[in-house]
């Protein structure tokens, strides 16, 4: 529910007659030249309003600024006070731009008075049953005040006297959070003030109007693939960016390495040993100073922990065993399976870091270790080829050689052009 000062209709009682012929838009533009030239006889500049007025820089800059939104009720009073210039006059062509006043344009929303509460979705609790016991009119039952209560009423009253107040109320589902605005608002109803629900227009009409809907829930459908874990990714991935970005200097670390092996080809299935040692060169040199003997059992830890929507940052898992028909063929022999513990990168941080690192080169820890635990020859192909186009060419040929030795088709083609080419 949003309310705000300028939201108001007291049938133009501060609109002067001199602003009764204005439209929203001639009352701002009246009202910007105004300020500008209160801004010229004062001599000073846009920089020292903001010390004036104690405003924010942006808020004074948009003030003045051609395009910008409607200045508030109280910028306008904080500059014409700074500027000397009249109050009330200000205010009264503030009001006109910002829909109220004697415009025939009304400000958004509605007056609180008309709405019914269950159309700004305040929850129903029932239906009253009417004289032929079928349901009729869905009723609010009596509210009883919480503690949040009495700040939403003083954010309200400030509000009233043309102090704007944003609040976000919290809460689990169910718990009262929309019928906590909605009472809170009650006594502004009296005064004229108008409501706007968030979704006016409508949820539909609303991702109609956006470039092809809510992104956020583009990239969900994406990373939910053919699993339809969509309600898991939403609820999920924000806590997971904020695990990544505020976790300890190893934790990080590790996620970093991780990243880096699934953007440059390797599997799913991360071994940790590899893991572990890749992430030595991740570190600042401060924070690997400062490491403990069981650091890594601690990052893991703290890795594994779950937020919203059962997901981990980076989940220990079991690989399914790979079962093909027995034969002579060469896909017949099983890869090699690493020993040791294996994880998999989230999905949502995967794909963040995909784009946060794209232009980023791995250190000379994450290729050591690649060379010495990575045993799948796909992945050490896949990052023979990521080191060669990233002139990592020593690394390249040592993952080129292993690739080959642990059974790559590909590395082997690749060695054998490499051996014509130097007459071998």
């Amino acid at each position: 529910m949003n309310t705000g000062e300028h939201l108001t209709t007291r049938g133009g009682e501060h609109v002067h007659d001199e602003q009764a012929d204005h439209t929203p838009d001639s009352a701002l533009t009246e009202l910007r030249r105004r300020l500008e030239g209160g801004l010229a006889r004062a001599g000073v500049k846009k920089t020292d309003l903001v010390a004036r007025t104690r405003l924010g820089r942006t808020t004074v800059q948009l003030a003045f600024q051609t395009d910008g939104p409607v200045p508030s009720a109280q910028t306008v009073t904080a500059l014409a006070r700074a500027l000397k210039l009249p109050v009330e006059k200000l205010l009264a062509l503030q009001q006109v731009a910002a829909g109220g006043g004697s415009s025939d344009r009304p400000g958004p929303g509605r007056p609180i008075g008309q709405w019914d509460p269950h159309a700004p979705e305040v929850h129903p609790a029932g239906s009253a049953q009417d004289g032929t016991g079928s349901l009729g009119q869905r009723l609010l039952p009596g509210y009883v005040p919480r503690g949040h209560d009495r700040i939403l009423a003083e954010a309200v009253q400030d509000a009233a006297a043309g102090h704007s107040r944003m609040l976000v109320l919290v809460g689990s589902s169910s718990t009262g959070k929309t019928r906590g605005c909605w009472e809170a608002v009650q006594p502004l109803a009296k005064q004229g003030w108008r409501l706007w629900h968030p979704f006016d227009p409508t949820r539909a009409e609303a991702r109609v109007k956006t470039d092809r809907g809510d992104r956020l829930l583009v990239g969900a459908l994406t990373r939910a693939g053919k699993d339809g874990r969509l309600a898991q990714d939403l609820a999920g991935g924000p806590a997971l960016l904020e695990r990544y970005q505020t976790g300890a200097p190893a934790a990080r670390a590790l996620l970093e390495a991780a990243t880096d092996a699934r953007r440059l080809g390797v599997g799913l299935h991360l071994p940790q040993a590899f893991l572990t040692d890749a992430a030595a060169d991740y570190l600042h040199d401060t924070d690997w100073d400062q490491l403990t003997d069981d650091w890594a059992e601690k990052a893991y830890t703290e890795l594994a922990e779950h937020v919203h929507g059962k997901h981990a940052p980076l989940s220990r898992i079991t690989p399914r065993p790979q079962r093909r028909p027995p034969g002579p063929s060469p896909d017949s022999t099983p890869s090699p399976r690493p020993t040791g513990p294996v994880f998999r990168l989230a999905d949502y941080l995967e794909q963040h870091g995909r784009t946060i690192r794209r232009h980023l080169c791995p250190t000379a820890s994450f290729w050591h270790a690649a060379h010495t635990h990575l045993t799948r020859p796909d992945n050490l192909y896949n990052l023979t080829r990521a080191a060669d186009t990233r002139f990592r060419l020593q690394w390249a040929h040592h993952l080129l050689h292993r690739a080959a030795s642990h059974g790559s088709t590909n590395a082997l083609a690749r060695l054998a052009v490499l051996r014509k080419r130097a007459g071998d």
